[in-house]
């Protein structure tokens, strides 16, 4: 594909193409500042989606821990810990 006429392209399509080519394509109507104030707003999206990774590790141990746990009462393992 030429790069030339990228410009011309749906915006699903030349957002597709700019992820691919890790390039990206000003469009000719638009200006720069509305350019940079969609990309921060792309940059706060995608902060607000992610989780914390304290939450994700302390969710991630406690899920192994009632997993053994239910493992061992399964088995009908004597643990000293356990009653």
């Amino acid at each position: 594909m030429n790069p030339k006429t990228a410009q011309n392209l749906d915006p699903r399509l030349k957002e597709t193409y700019e992820k691919v080519m890790g390039t990206t394509v000003s469009p000719l109507q638009s200006s720069p500042l509305e350019t940079s104030s969609q990309a921060s707003q792309k940059i706060v999206a995608v902060k607000k989606i992610g989780a914390s990774p304290v939450l994700i590790a302390v969710s991630a141990v406690l899920f192994l821990l009632v997993y053994a746990l239910v493992w061992i009462i399964l088995f009908g393992l004597k643990l000293p810990f356990l009653p």
